[in-house]
Formats: C-alpha cells, sequence, structure tokens
C-alpha cells in the first residue's frame, strides 16, 4: 500500500515551495526547492490508517531532481521518539524516484502511521535541488477475517456435543478393531 504525504507541518521552512500544501503530494505543479547547502524543511505526515497485519517491509520514496552534480539531500523519519538518519538521496538531471527502506525504523502499525518526514540540503554548488513527491510505501500480509464469529453454546449444550463426539469416536475404534479381527480370522483360513 503506497500513499502520498497529505500534511506539512510548516515547522521549519528553510526550502522555496512552490504550488499548494503538502507541496509534496501527486501534483507535477507542487515542489520544495532550495540553492543553499544545510537548509531544513520540516515535516510532513501520511494518511493514518486501520490496517493491521504482518509489516514485511516499510520504504520512503521521494521524487526529486538535481540540477548540479553533488546536490544531494539528507532525509531523516521521525519514529515516535527521534529523528532517524535515512541517509543521503542524491538526484540526478531528471527527476527519478528514490526510495528508502525504513523497516527497522518503522516497524510497528503506531510508528508507521505516526511518522514524520524531514529534509536538508547537502549541496555542492549552489543549482537547484528539486523535490515534487513524497510517499510511504507498505508491504504487508492483512490479518486474516474470518466472518461472523462463531455462535455461542451453553454449556450444557456443549457438553452434550462433547459426549457425542466421544460416542461416535468410540463405535469408530471398536468397528475398526472389528474390522482388523475379522481380516487375521480370514487370512487363517486362506492361509
Amino acid at each position: 500500500m503506497e500513499v502520498y504525504t497529505d500534511y506539512f507541518s510548516d515547522t521549519t521552512v528553510d526550502w522555496t515551495e512552490g504550488g499548494s500544501s503538502p507541496y509534496l503530494d501527486d501534483d507535477d505543479g507542487h515542489y520544495i526547492y532550495t540553492t543553499t547547502t544545510a537548509k531544513v524543511e520540516s515535516y510532513w505526515t501520511f494518511p493514518a490508517g486501520t490496517i493491521s497485519g504482518t509489516i514485511n517491509s516499510v520504504k520512503i520514496r521521494f521524487e526529486a531532481l538535481a540540477a548540479g552534480a553533488n546536490n544531494k539531500f539528507q532525509s531523516e523519519v521521525w519514529d515516535g521518539a527521534a529523528w532517524v538518519d535515512m541517509g543521503l538521496i542524491d538526484p540526478t538531471g531528471m527527476y527519478a524516484w528514490y526510495e528508502v527502506d525504513v523497516s527497522a525504523t518503522l516497524n510497528t502499525w503506531a510508528k508507521i502511521n505516526g511518522c514524520r518526514i524531514r529534509v536538508t540540503s547537502n549541496l555542492a554548488i549552489g543549482t537547484p535541488l528539486y523535490v515534487r513527491r513524497l510517499t510511504r510505501k507498505v508491504d504487508y500480509i492483512p490479518m486474516p477475517t474470518m466472518g461472523m464469529p462463531p455462535p455461542k453454546i451453553s454449556t450444557s449444550k456443549r457438553q452434550q456435543v462433547i459426549s457425542y463426539l466421544k460416542m461416535k469416536l468410540d463405535m469408530e475404534k471398536s468397528i475398526g478393531t472389528e474390522t482388523k479381527q475379522s481380516n487375521k480370522q480370514g487370512n487363517r483360513r486362506n492361509g
């Protein structure tokens, strides 16, 4: 399941924004850019879900472009307690997707739903660095749904069912024993 960011907090606004908030959604006219190093832009969140299941992987994906060589940006994720470094993203001269695996950091549904993303420019030269999309991609195995819960059975009814099943099992064992004895006797006569 992959979702685009749905909120920008504007806690720290050192980059220039284009379009409208949250700037890194699924719109070519929305983006952020900078030409200066060590500039922070913070923070983005994603829609919280009610999904549950076994988490296989969690990835944060950026679509970005750098107009000059060695124009990178540092990416960080908030795990509910601290900012965790996701590493440097090193975009090329064309818009492309860059993916960071954060499965070790966002390892619970609470952390996934509460994660925040921030970026810091790391520019070698003063040419523009653009980021225009941000997604969170979760690969998971959904919890199985069982449909309707089983009907409640009273204790007396449960005891009746158990007694019936025991009786049926005893009968099957008895029939199985009689069949084996009958086969042995038949083999003695024929042998």
